[in-house]
């Protein structure tokens, strides 16, 4: 037998092992936890690798599951991360559904917990069992049988003092050849060994697995006749005992090839010489095994049928040999799939040796990972988290998501997906290549794993936010095409309680959508949207409705703005008018504006502007052909007038001033400034009437026959980074424009690094470019690129800019096969 995977760790351990902690190796269907001895945890393949890999210590016990993990620490305290619909008393304290980092749960004095099918075990140091889960064949031992789910954490009655639970269970879902029907049967039986060595069963009995003489169910703990155990282990439909002699115990189906079943305890012939001593039990679902020492070396005996492609072995069968001695080993998934002759297992086996090595078994053979990572219990450092409130899936509506990553290594984390109307949360685990750029289709993702039985769908027409919770920085774009109409921007990692847009015209053929996101973890307060007159300074203030976004720990809500307006008393005195818009609440947020044109069928999306805005600011761009023209919108945030102090640089070199009332929104038409054909930048300085420095919010907008695109005004920086660019191979079907402003007295030396969707080094172009000017490139012209062969689609990049003098970016995509432009500066870094 061999294993399909094998982790060659190294964080190697002590040998002779003298541990602080008894090393634990946990495992589902597709992936491992591994407790080290210093008292951190890592973790290695399928959902796992959402945890950020911070180590702490002070664990001293772990539990996995298919959807979610426990860990306990050395002072009792219960940790759990992962679905938490399945933590005890869940619906007590109102978690967001899925848990990202570990979180203590208010459970105490916990000593160990065991995971099953249907329902979970809690003992505790007291020697007290608790249960939870569901009851349909009485597995919680509260003396009832139901079809419920109780989340709440029930003391189990058992007159005796318990130091060892196990649990076991499990689902045949599969075709009645006989009546064509589908049939979903359940199993789930419980254990629980005392002081005394005594064996305490309660729960389903089918097949005897309570090993009571009959096939009763159980409600409450009954008491085997067995004496002198030492350790226990429950699989879907059997029973195992290990007793002090060194004997091992079997009980219900006892998988011989003729569904024989023992209903009281049996003894099962190891074929031990003499010399060897049963070290540790274990039970899969539908299948067992024993870990033995001989002579210092381990030998792992199995028997069953197992889901890893073996043949069913009716006897004990060696598994392992030739490996370093094994120290502990954990079995994972109880879940019992059906087949034309055998319920075969979805499940995994873990190893671990004395020399750090972990050694994995496993049946499902496409895990995300092939490194351990590991697990977080201490907020020490921050993770990366990357927000987007825009997110939609439609007819003739997809969006992709473009990851740069500039890293040495692989860039690992969670896209995490908060819908709008049903109010769900999904997360599905990426993981970008180092020093390349990557694509993520968000159609492509249209559905995806959920679990054995239930594949969820990215919903059509439900509004969602997006973030990258990642393990490493990066830089992230969306891109949304809409039946022509091309949308962009970055993802930001600002959050905060107040944001602006100078933005918004109420008029029949504009549409202006606010995306908003909850960024935090509390409760909501309040969500006010004030529209400011343009002309006049009158507001309307807008009390969002937040009653959906309270349970959790993202939401994600859409304020449609020229509706919220026309149905307002305020209706026709904001008709035809420019607006600004200001976004105020008392928890963090991230909000975004989709504005669309109808009459050019085009739009813009852009983040809002955090806080107050800013008392200076730039834009690379500007350029007037044919019937284009450029704008300015303003919005004055303050209590008196401002003064903006207009520069244009590059081929022409004007200042101009405007002054806006307090509290109201200004504009400024370019055109009325320079000529067609000029090529220019344009900074700000604003100020009050004293001189002293005054914030505005600034946006900028390109207008022409074909294409509508704008961004914020920013702020000057040195290294800047880009997701976003495509060269394709049919000449001008797409065409992109990276553009510079030095607002500088010096010259800025600007290298720019293009990174690739391939593993091949990026292509660095140096520029130089002169004070107060501009410069950059065309990418789709420019040779020196690196351009897949013709008979491909083309080629996608990102761009990190690195200048010795701060500088600002622009990049304006124009695609002629989605249709519609879009502009973005970029993330400064």
């Amino acid at each position: 037998m061999q294993f399909f995977k094998t982790l060659l760790l190294s964080l190697f351990l002590l040998s002779p092992p003298l541990y602080a902690v008894e090393p634990q190796v946990a495992t589902s269907a597709d992936h491992v936890l591994y407790l080290r001895a210093d008292g951190s945890v890592w973790a290695w393949g399928g959902d796992i690798s959402m945890n950020n890999p911070r180590m702490t210590a002070n664990v001293v016990s772990i539990a996995t599951g298919a959807y979610h993990h426990f860990a306990i620490k050395a002072d009792g305290t219960l940790w759990a991360w992962g679905d938490s619909r399945y933590f005890p008393n869940a619906s007590q304290h109102g978690y967001p559904e899925t848990i990202i980092d570990p979180i203590q749960l208010p459970i105490t004095n916990v000593k160990s917990v065991i995971i099953a099918e249907t329902h979970q075990l809690i003992l505790k140091n007291d020697g007290t069992v608790w249960s939870w889960g569901s009851n349909t064949l009485g597995q919680l031992g509260n003396g009832m049988q139901d079809e419920n789910y109780h989340d709440t954490l029930t003391q189990v009655a058992i007159p005796a003092n318990i130091i060892a639970i196990a649990a076991g269970g499990g689902s045949e879902f599969g075709l009645n050849l006989s009546t064509y029907t589908y049939a979903n049967t359940i199993y789930a039986h419980s254990l629980a060994l005392d002081t005394q060595g005594k064996v305490w069963a309660w729960g389903g009995n089918g097949q005897g697995q309570l090993g009571l003489g009959d096939t009763v169910n159980r409600l409450s703990p009954v008491q085997l006749p067995l004496t002198n155990v030492v350790q226990i282990a429950a699989g879907a439909k059997h029973s195992l005992a290990l007793t002090q002699d060194n004997r091992l115990w079997s009980w219900g189906l006892d998988y011989n090839g003729n569904d024989q079943t023992h209903l009281s305890p049996q003894t099962i012939n190891i074929a031990l010489n003499g010399v060897e001593t049963i070290e540790h039990i274990a039970a899969g679902g539908t299948y067992s095994m024993v870990r033995i020492n001989a002579k210092g070396a381990s030998i792992i005996k199995t028997w069953g049928i197992a889901g890893w492609g073996n043949e069913p072995s009716y006897t004990p069968v060696n598994l392992v040999n030739n490996v370093p001695y094994i120290i502990t080993m954990g079995i994972g998934s109880h879940s019992i799939r059906p087949s034309s002759r055998f319920s075969v297992i979805d499940t995994s086996v873990a190893f671990l040796d004395n020399q750090g090595h972990v050694y994995f078994l496993g049946a499902q053979q496409t895990t995300k990972k092939d490194k351990l990572i590991p697990i977080s219990f201490a907020s020490t450092k921050p993770r990366h988290v990357l927000y987007m409130p825009e997110g939609f899936l439609g007819n003739g509506v997809t969006e992709f998501i473009t990851v740069l990553n500039t890293n040495d290594v692989p860039a690992y984390g969670y896209l995490q997906l908060i819908y709008e109307n049903s109010g769900m949360q999904s997360q599905i685990p990426v993981e970008f290549p180092p020093k390349q750029r990557s694509t993520i289709d968000l159609f492509a993702y249209k559905k995806f794993y959920i679990n054995e039985f239930l594949t969820e769908e990215l919903r059509y027409a439900d509004p969602f936010a997006m973030r990258l919770i990642m393990y490493q920085p990066i830089t992230a774009s969306l891109t949304h095409y809409d039946n022509g109409i091309a949308l962009g921007s970055e993802f930001t990692a600002t959050t905060s309680n107040r944001w602006h847009s100078a933005l918004g015209m109420n008029v029949n053929y504009e549409r202006d959508y606010l995306c908003i996101e909850k960024a935090d973890d509390a409760n909501v307060t309040n969500i006010t949207v004030t529209l400011t007159h343009g002309l006049t300074g009158n507001t309307f203030n807008y009390n969002v409705p937040v009653a959906q976004l309270s349970y959790f720990a993202g939401g994600r809500i859409s304020v449609f703005l020229q509706d919220i307006l026309n149905s307002s008393p305020v209706a026709s005195a904001f008709k035809n008018a420019p607006f600004s818009i200001t976004v105020t609440s008392g928890n963090q947020l991230v909000v975004a504006l989709s504005h669309y044109d109808d009459s050019l069928h085009e739009g813009t999306l852009t983040l809002l502007q955090p806080n107050n805005g800013s008392a200076t600011g730039y834009v690379a761009e500007g350029w007037l052909a044919g019937n284009a023209f450029e704008i300015v919108d303003i919005f004055n945030p303050n209590t008196e007038a401002v003064t903006i102090d207009w520069n244009m640089m590059g081929s022409i070199n004007k200042q101009f001033s405007t002054t806006i009332p307090a509290g109201q929104k200004g504009s400024v038409l370019l055109n009325d400034h320079v000529s067609k054909q000029q090529d220019y930048a344009l900074g700000y300085q604003a100020h009050t009437a004293n001189g002293a420095p005054a914030n505005i919010v600034a946006n900028f907008s390109d207008f022409d026959e074909i294409s509508l695109n704008g961004v914020p005004f920013v702020q000057p920086n040195k290294v800047w980074e880009l997701s976003e660019g495509f060269i394709n191979n049919t000449p001008n079907r797409v065409r992109e424009y990276l553009l510079l402003a030095n607002p500088n007295n010096q010259t800025a030396n600007v290298k720019l690094l293009f990174y690739y969707d391939l593993p091949i080094e990026p292509t660095i172009i140096n520029l130089s470019i002169p004070p107060k000017a501009k410069g950059g490139l065309a990418p789709h012209d420019d040779n020196r690129l690196f351009r897949r062969p013709a008979d491909q689609i083309g080629t996608a990049f990102g761009i990190r800019i690195e200048s010795d003098v701060a500088i600002v970016p622009y990049f304006v995509h124009f695609d002629y096969v989605f249709g519609g432009s879009f502009a973005m500066t970029g993330i400064p870094k």
